[in-house]
């Protein structure tokens, strides 16, 4: 699940493209979320997973 979340939006030609409409740190942000995001995800489905 993490992969899927977190794939299209980590590919160098999107962040490339990214990074022409957003400053750095807007950039880094919005890439730390996503790989923020895609962990805790796929942490909580591994979870429901076991219960």
């Amino acid at each position: 699940l993490a992969f899927f979340l977190a794939g299209p939006a980590t590919r160098l030609t999107a962040l490339a493209a990214l990074g022409t409409l957003l400053n750095r740190r807007a950039l880094i942000a919005y890439v730390a979320y996503v790989i923020a995001g895609a962990a805790l995800a796929g942490t909580a489905l591994n979870l429901a997973l076991r219960a």
